[in-house]
């Protein structure tokens, strides 16, 4: 199916270009028993401005909780301690954790320190000299009983102009951590009285939110954490209206390996057969941008290998609209080139990409490295026809029947003439009237030539006289 074929589906989507890859989960399970109340991504994130001459790039993050987790979190300590108990529990807290990215959503703070809640400057004697994120780079709050929460991220940055700021630079500060001038390119920010701005109408900043649940049993000092799928994303400032992020973030090149050559089936072809493997991660944003009206499609180019020439990339005819893993089989002919031809020993090129069409706009993901196909021996698998698309089987011809009964027509047909287009048969491909008359001119001359026979031998010869 060509890339260009059902753009129109996905028109009529953009409303909920923002909501579509968010991601919940149901109730989660802690290492023994179910948490009280349903784990679930928070929804509607948004990411406003909030900066002012202190803080000029500060912004609010808010974020909404589900009704069974905000109704778990507003009953009174003695009814919570009560439910705890049940579940084999004798603590459990609610908190958020917010990461955030400029201009690129592969530029997420997270690291795996956040799952165990040592986001925060925080090392173990064992690594004295590992850096981490710092406390005004790892935003975590408490939940509380309202609906939805907000936070400040973006804010109270340090001075870029003292040496000395060990919020700016990064340092030994209780623990080695990561200032912001780690955190920050030198090309999103601008420094204003001393002060970190980061113009938002020449960057984009984007934002993600999970629940996490610490949790503890009775006697025990260590906790045990539990979190949600991450938010969808949420933006503010130069392309806060796209949603190029939202697929760049899932969409990486296309694993695809093993290339096999195929011969040519129905007089289509050749073809090259690539294994393809899907991750969970890229199967799960299909389905998104699929229930959006979107699709994605794998997209496989080939050129032939020349050492004496460099050939353009040709997008190949084939693929399947359903990605899965598996097997999929593109046509390769497009690739021949009037001197060279696909045959023993051709090698050709290969590398493909994601085509996404996603909210009324189409994006391509990274091509996947170049594997190259040889046709030889080795690489060369039998075509195997599937249901539908058989190659007819000759049917067994009859028992032959005398040409000059068909004259080449079929037994069932009737013949007709070419001369008088009268007579049903014509014995040696001549008219039966030709016949006919042949016979008649035969009769004639029978009698012509007897009659002449019959008088000459009737005359009399006259006698000499003695």
């Amino acid at each position: 199916m060509n890339r260009f074929v059902g753009r129109w589906i996905a028109a009529a989507m953009c409303a909920v270009m923002l909501v579509v890859l968010a991601a919940p989960v149901g109730t989660a399970r802690a290492a023994e028993g179910e948490l009280p109340f349903e784990l679930e991504a928070p929804s509607g994130v948004k990411a406003e401005f909030q900066g002012s001459s202190s803080d000029p790039s500060a912004c609010k993050v808010s974020y909404t909780k589900n009704a069974s987790m905000a109704e778990w979190l507003a009953k009174d300590d003695k009814s919570r301690k009560e439910a705890l108990k049940k579940l084999g529990y004798s603590e459990l807290s609610v908190f958020a954790q917010i990461d955030w990215a400029i201009d690129s959503p592969s530029d997420w703070k997270y690291s795996d320190k956040w799952d165990n809640d040592t986001g925060r400057a925080s090392v173990d004697a064992a690594h004295p000299d590992e850096y981490v994120l710092g406390d005004w780079a790892y935003v975590k709050m408490n939940c509380t009983k309202e609906a939805t929460d907000t936070a400040l991220i973006l804010r109270d940055m340090g001075n870029p102009g003292s040496e000395r700021d060990a919020k700016w630079n990064d340092g030994k500060n209780g623990a080695y951590s990561v200032g912001w001038k780690s955190v920050l390119k030198t090309s999103q920010y601008t420094v204003v009285n001393s002060h970190v701005k980061i113009d938002f109408e020449s960057h984009t900043l984007f934002v993600r939110v999970r629940y996490g649940v610490a949790l503890k049993k009775e006697g025990e000092t260590k906790a045990t954490y539990v979190f949600s799928d991450w938010s969808s994303l949420s933006a503010y400032g130069k392309d806060a209206d796209h949603v190029e992020y939202h697929l760049s973030e899932y969409f990486d090149a296309p694993q695809v390996f093993n290339p096999r050559f195929k011969a040519k089936v129905n007089g289509h072809g050749p073809f090259v057969v690539l294994s393809v493997n899907v991750p969970d991660t890229v199967a799960d944003a299909i389905a998104k941008v699929t229930e959006a009206g979107g699709y994605v499609q794998i997209v496989t180019q080939g050129r032939i290998k020349d050492p004496d020439e460099e050939y353009e990339w040709v997008d190949l005819v084939g693929g399947e609209l359903e990605v899965a893993t598996g097997d999929a089989e593109w046509d390769i002919s497009g690739v021949e080139q009037p001197k060279h031809k696909i045959g023993h020993g051709t090698e050709v090129e290969l590398r493909s990409q994601y085509f996404i069409v996603y909210a009324g706009n189409e994006y391509e993901s990274a091509f996947s490295e170049v594997t190259t196909l040889l046709v030889d021996e080795n690489t060369m698998i039998v075509p195997v026809p599937e249901e539908g698309d058989i190659t007819p089987t000759p049917t067994p011809r009859p028992t032959p029947i005398p040409s000059w009964m068909l004259s080449g027509k079929n037994s069932e047909e009737k013949s007709e003439c070419s001369l008088c287009g009268m007579c049903p048969v014509q014995p040696l491909g001549v008219c039966l009237f030709l016949w006919m008359g042949g016979f008649v001119v035969v009769l004639i001359l029978f009698a012509i030539i007897k009659h002449l026979i019959k008088n000459i031998g009737s005359k009399k010869v006259p006698r000499r006289k003695g």
